[in-house]
């Protein structure tokens, strides 16, 4: 992990403060993925900004219930 030198802002505009940065892998549905994250002690979940998504080419399928990312169509319903 690297440092940060910045503050992220929950929707509240609260200030959280950020330990550092990183790169991880990840899959969804068997799919390996890749994201820059931020690691701070206020969040924990795993969240992925519009800009991942930008870079993905993601497009969502509200009636048909699919995420498109890059060529890999996941299915947002259990």
């Amino acid at each position: 992990m690297t440092p940060s030198h910045y503050t992220l802002f929950a929707a509240n505009k609260a200030n959280l403060a950020v330990f550092g940065d990183t790169v991880i892998i990840f899959s969804i549905e068997g799919h390996q993925f890749e994201a820059a994250v931020s690691v701070s002690e206020h969040v924990d979940e795993f969240l992925l900004g519009s800009d991942w998504l930008t870079k993905q080419g993601a497009k969502f399928d509200f009636a048909g219930g699919t995420v498109t990312l890059g060529n890999c169509v996941i299915s947002v319903h259990q």
